[in-house]
């Protein structure tokens, strides 16, 4: 069992919304070359009516830091869009690891919580995380140099 990164609404989101959203990250998932999982909704009985998700992060048996930088930039991309969405929808999602919940992302972003959590675990790696051109570029060689990965 991997660990993951899990999202949910705190709230009910209404059909319109929810269909909105989860077009958005079939979308998402495919136009883009993730590591190990793309953003992934499914109905949860102890939340009826909440969007609720979530991404396995890491891949055994791959070099440590790329494993870690390259989920790491997994996971900055899908708290962008659950951004994205709280501003665009007026939602608040609660992010947990595994079990343990790391804090929430709204209209105006993570929060400090979760800010720090991800910091921290981009530290464990490494690959410069500071520059978006610098991430984009190492993660492309990374993902050409394990490109026979399983799905």
């Amino acid at each position: 069992m991997g660990v993951s990164l899990g999202y949910a609404t705190v709230q009910p989101v209404t059909d319109d919304v929810r269909k909105l959203v989860t077009q958005a990250a079939d979308e998402l998932s495919r136009g883009r070359d993730w590591w190990t999982e793309p953003i992934h909704f499914f109905d949860d009985s102890e939340r009826p009516g909440c969007l609720v998700g979530n991404s396995k992060l890491f891949r055994a048996g791959f070099d440590c830091d790329d494993d870690t930088f390259l989920a790491w930039r997994d996971i900055q991309f899908i708290i962008a869009n659950l951004a994205k969405w709280a501003s665009s929808f007026e939602l608040t999602w609660c992010l947990s690891h595994d079990v343990h919940e790391i804090g929430t992302v709204d209209a105006k972003g993570a929060d400090e919580r979760v800010n720090e959590f991800f910091s921290k675990l981009a530290a464990l790696g490494g690959h410069p995380t500071s520059d978006p051109r610098t991430i984009e570029t190492i993660a492309e060689a990374l993902l050409e140099k394990y490109s026979e990965r399983d799905g």
